[in-house]
């Protein structure tokens, strides 16, 4: 008993002193719902009782009941039952109405639906909805107030219902569909008429928690009832030309708002394509609609196109005006280009310097205005590889970067010269071009060589040359008590390993070397021998 006078003194802060509620229950025929009630009522500290049905006959029970649970969906519905029952809601007490899956069989249901309309609300019954229809979805002060409660676990078959919430709040919910409501009269004083289309959770004590909700709203005083409003209605979806908007929201009220763009304004101005959605709540009741905003170039005449849109920084590109609306004036812009607009027709030689993606804009002005194309992402602009650095090694030639390369002589291409490195056959003027993985290239500077090894002895031998597993080499030009130093060098310069001898003779291990030409240094004094190699394992 305390927890019932000490909840309304808090939280509706309305009644002036603590007193029982006294809960009437109507008696079920085959099943127990009524039991069920009766038990949750008890447990909240109400007074509870279930009567035959008879009892709705007369008025006698007004005096001695603050909530009618009509509890089973079988009950008869008599027209002198349904004005009772209305006459109860307006003393100001709330009714709980057991509806049920079958709306097109049993009376609850369009009891409920007439006891709606007329009392001023809107509601329809919407054809059954079979299987297990879980997880039952809690709205609203239903889900909070005064138990925080989480979806329904178990709901067997149910009656969806439609309301444009005038007056009639959903709060159960399952794909999209509603299977209870909260009735709130737009009659001052009257109670409120509460339902679910479906008895078999609450036989099953599936949700103790929301049954006590439920009661606290029966008990609760009838100006705490929210009022809803008419639906919202944002408009069928709309195209607008460009350069022009739309206020949305504009004749829409309610008590808060929330846009898709989080805005919290009661409208907002559009000027942008998407889709855009309002939540707007007053009192308990929440609502949100949907409208499609496209935008189009009304004239439909400007046009344009390049002779490339793929290039490779530092490259230019030319552009031609293709309108069929006539225009007298043009505004080109091109972001990133140079230059970066033009007010010519056809603009040539716009080059872009910075690798990225970048769009390209032109407005056209005819008699009958302006109108405006813009092309996003049109151009692509590629890095251009650094400059090849070539290192000469004997008559060696390398290149650094590159995914691949193409070797010239004396100005013409070396056919099938396409590796990193080139051997030299004769004295000439040597370059190479690189190509980058975009496609993009750059070349060298040219660089003269002849073919003989630096500083060559002919009397140094090298063998097996390729080699496999092991290099020899020897002959070498030994003076008494001098320590000859040895390198393996690869084709970029880089140090392999090396060893000093006081032998005329050495051996490399090269099992563990990949297969390619390297170079033997031989350091005799100031300047190296240097001896290509290559090594094959076969």
């Amino acid at each position: 008993m305390k927890f019932i006078c000490f909840y309304f003194l808090f939280s509706f802060g309305l009644l002036a002193e603590c007193f029982a509620i006294n809960v009437t229950i109507t008696q079920c025929t085959f099943y127990t719902p009524d039991v069920t009630w009766d038990s949750v009522a008890r447990g909240m500290g109400m007074n509870s009782t279930i009567l035959p049905e008879t009892f709705l006959d007369n008025t006698n029970f007004f005096s001695t009941t603050d909530i009618l649970i009509c509890s089973s969906y079988d009950v008869f519905y008599n027209p002198t039952r349904i004005n009772n029952i209305k006459q109860f809601l307006a003393t100001g007490k709330s009714v709980y109405l057991q509806t049920e899956y079958d709306c097109g069989t049993f009376q609850s249901d369009s009891v409920y639906q007439a006891l709606v309309t007329d009392m001023g609300g809107s509601y329809t019954s919407g054809g059954i909805i079979s299987g297990t229809l879980a997880p039952m979805n809690v709205l609203g002060s239903m889900a909070t107030t005064p138990n925080v409660v989480p979806n329904i676990s178990y709901f067997w078959y149910g009656c969806r219902g439609f309301t444009g919430c005038d007056y009639v709040e959903p709060f159960l919910e399952y794909m999209g569909d509603y299977f209870g409501f909260i009735f709130c009269p737009p009659l001052s004083g009257y109670g409120r008429l509460i339902t679910t289309s479906d008895q078999d959770w609450i036989q099953a004590y599936t949700s103790v928690p929301l049954m006590e909700n439920i009661l606290t709203n029966l008990a609760s005083p009838p100006a705490n009832c929210g009022v809803s409003t008419t639906p919202l209605n944002l408009g069928n979806d709309t195209t607008l030309c460009n350069g022009q908007y739309i206020q949305l929201g504009s004749n829409v009220s309610a008590s808060s708002y929330l846009w898709s763009n989080t805005q919290t304004a009661n409208s907002i101005l559009v000027n942008s394509p998407g889709t855009y959605w309002l939540q707007i709540s007053t009192g308990s009741c929440t609502q949100t609609d949907t409208i499609q905003v496209n935008f189009t170039n009304c004239n439909q005449g400007t046009s344009f196109n390049s002779t490339e849109q793929t290039m490779c920084a530092e490259n230019c590109t030319d552009f031609t005006d293709l309108s069929t609306n006539n225009p007298t004036g043009w505004a080109w812009s091109f972001p990133g280009g140079s230059p970066s607009s033009s007010t010519v027709q056809n603009p040539s030689h716009i080059c872009y310097s910075i690798p990225g993606i970048y769009p390209v804009t032109l407005i056209t002005t005819s008699t009958n205005g302006t109108d405006t194309l813009t092309i996003d992402s049109l151009i692509t602009i590629y890095n251009v590889p650094p400059q090849p650095i070539l290192t000469v090694l004997g008559d060696t030639l390398i290149t650094t970067g590159g995914s691949t390369y193409q070797w010239f002589m004396d100005g013409h291409i070396i056919p099938g010269a396409t590796d990193s490195f080139y051997i030299a056959t004769q004295i000439a003027s040597y370059s190479v071009e690189i190509t980058n993985a975009s496609g993009c290239v750059n070349s060298s500077t040219h660089i003269i060589t002849s073919v003989f090894e630096k500083n060559s002895e002919a009397d140094i031998q090298f063998y097996p040359n390729p080699a496999n597993q092991e290099l020899y080499i020897t002959d070498l030009p030994v003076l008494s008590g001098e320590k000859i130093k040895l390198g393996l060098y690869d084709a970029i310069g880089k140090e392999l390993f090396s060893q000093g001898t006081f032998s005329s003779s050495a051996i490399f291990d090269t099992h563990l070397i990949d297969d390619g030409v390297y170079f033997v240094h031989i350091f005799l004094g100031e300047n190296p021998i240097v001896k290509r190699v290559v090594i094959l394992h076969r």
